[in-house]
């Protein structure tokens, strides 16, 4: 950014999460929000200020980020379209060929994990370079709570053997694609069958797991994970769902690690409606004390997401063009 000039800022994606993110852009004087896109065929042409307050009034949603990006405005897109990288990797290369920087909630975006993901990530971060741009995958899960967070924390300790990260957040304060992500309202069998297909539960425990043994210095050398349904015990009402008792209300999902280290980790996240109470959690186990720390209420996903998007975007620009992960960046805070 020069000084005094605002960065120009597309947000390429404009469900709950992009109108979220539209919105923390607005409150910073350092960014500026000049465009958003999405395909969906009923948005084209709408005014942004219909879905966010304070947006400019001549602002409109486009169906094309070519349109967007070649006014000459733009120098970040923000991307919150889908949760796998190999989905959404054709959307960074159409942004990084408009010589844009990329800022993604995608999950798996955040720490590549499994050959074919190294593959592509490796594709774009040559992109990147060519085209003198940069890449960088972020949120609040992966991209903060159960990684990085733990892992500045961790800073604090001279010598760890075991760090327990939990998560519980009440499902039904959450938008409705969330609420059906965790199974909420179906049977058991149902989620089941769901969670065999792929099309329910977190996506990027593991990619957390690997993103804070990078950052401590080591590798995972063993992984396991579950999932299980948590089922209501009494009717659960959300303003999309009702939840008869015995029908899932969400889920808990676990990964246990082993570091090359040595350490020992456990990730636990809960997403279920009506989990209570709600928290963040963080257990550094240490040869002769034991560290907690918990935020009450938890970290609000779709807020955190937001945040930790907009205030990516000026530490990312000072590094030179490629591909990065949260663990990479300098230190930064909030933003201006």
């Amino acid at each position: 950014m020069r000084q005094g000039v605002p960065i120009g800022v597309l947000v390429y994606g404009f469900g709950a999460i992009g109108q979220a993110i539209a919105a923390a852009t607005l409150q910073k004087r350092c960014l500026r929000l000049v465009g958003v896109v999405d395909k969906a065929p009923g948005l084209a042409g709408k005014p942004v200020a219909e879905f966010v307050a304070g947006a400019p009034a001549q602002l409109r949603i486009s169906p094309c980020a070519g349109a967007v990006a070649n006014q000459g405005q733009v120098q970040v897109a923000v991307h919150a379209t889908g949760s796998r990288l190999h989905v959404v990797a054709a959307q960074y290369e159409e942004l990084l060929g408009h010589g844009l920087d990329v800022i993604s909630t995608c999950e798996e975006a955040c720490f590549p994990v499994g050959s074919e993901a190294e593959a592509v990530v490796s594709q774009l971060d040559r992109m990147c370079r060519e085209k003198g741009t940069r890449l960088l995958g972020t949120g609040v899960n992966p991209g903060f709570a159960m990684d990085f967070w733990p892992l500045i924390a961790s800073a604090a300790a001279t010598s760890l053997s075991a760090i327990s990260v939990r998560r519980v957040l009440d499902a039904g304060q959450r938008r409705e694609a969330l609420q059906r992500k965790v199974g909420a309202g179906l049977t058991e069998q149902e989620f089941l069958e769901g969670l065999a297909a792929g099309t329910l539960g977190h996506v990027g425990l593991a990619n957390s797991a690997h993103m804070l043994a990078a950052g401590l210095g080591c590798s995972v050398v063993a992984l396991s994970e579950s999932c299980r349904p948590v089922i209501a015990q009494q009717e659960l009402r959300t303003a999309y769902l009702v939840i008869p008792p015995g029908r899932v209300a969400g889920l808990e999902q676990e990964l246990q690690a082993e570091l090359s280290s040595g350490l020992k980790l456990s990730l636990s996240l809960l997403m279920a409606v009506g989990a209570s109470p709600t928290y963040d959690e963080i257990q550094l186990t240490q040869p002769a004390r034991q560290t907690r720390i918990v935020v009450d209420g938890g970290f609000h996903g779709d807020q955190t997401t937001a945040a930790l998007v907009v205030n990516t975007i000026l530490p990312l620009r000072r590094l030179p063009p490629g591909y990065y992960r949260m663990i990479d960046l300098p230190a930064f805070g909030c933003a201006p």
